[in-house]
């Protein structure tokens, strides 16, 4: 569950100092209003009690969804001393992952940014890239294929599909076959088109990037 902290704070209108309420941990896999504050640009959004006017305040948070593979350290864009408070968010981690019986829940490398427009931006590109593999799920059962999910954390490097479309036997060769067809078939696809790219190149029959079921 998503976590909250109490802070007095300034407002920049009339000075008036008050105790405001921030988010200190967001879980956007099951918060996701919050999530959808964050892609609106509402979350770091006060209103001063005394001239009831709106201002923006940073504070540091962690985001998390690990369905998604996100794990992000999230700090004011002002922040003085950045090499040390980095340091710092990468000590919470180490501790954090200690802490964490699951082996695999936080088995991708963490984000660390100094603004929230860095997250902003990286959900707004997760959500770009699901409307993406969406079209080719639709594709892809109107030619009787099979879909297998992705790490996350790869699609985005590589800028990806979430899953791949494969029929029969999963190997790097039907995957790159099927992946053809769905392109001709839509050649709008950018990320099925850099899949097809990537796995011309790869003559390896294995597919690394394919999460364990």
């Amino acid at each position: 569950m998503s976590n909250q902290g109490k802070k007095i704070v300034k407002c920049p209108n009339c000075g008036y100092e008050f105790e405001a309420i921030f988010w200190t941990v967001v879980r956007g896999d099951i918060d996701l209003e919050l999530k959808e504050m964050i892609i609106n640009g509402e979350f770091d959004l006060l209103l001063c009690p005394e001239c009831k006017k709106l201002f923006s305040y940073e504070d540091t948070f962690v985001y998390m969804d690990p369905s998604s593979e996100i794990m992000a350290f999230v700090m004011p864009q002002e922040t003085e001393n950045r090499e040390e408070m980095l340091e710092k968010m990468k000590a919470d981690y180490n501790l954090l992952k200690g802490n964490i019986e699951s082996e695999n829940i936080l088995n991708f490398k963490p984000y660390y940014f100094f603004g929230i427009d860095y997250l902003t931006e990286l959900l707004l590109n997760d959500r770009d890239i699901e409307e993406e593999t969406e079209v080719i799920r639709f594709i892809a059962a109107d030619f009787k294929f099979e879909m297998v999910d992705i790490g996350r954390s790869y699609a985005r490097q590589y800028s990806l599909p979430f899953s791949l479309p494969y029929t029969g036997e999963l190997n790097r060769e039907s995957v790159f076959n099927c992946s053809k067809k769905i392109f001709e078939y839509n050649d709008r696809l950018s990320r099925l088109k850099r899949l097809i790219e990537l796995l011309e190149k790869n003559a390896d029959e294995k597919l690394p990037f394919i999460k364990k079921r």
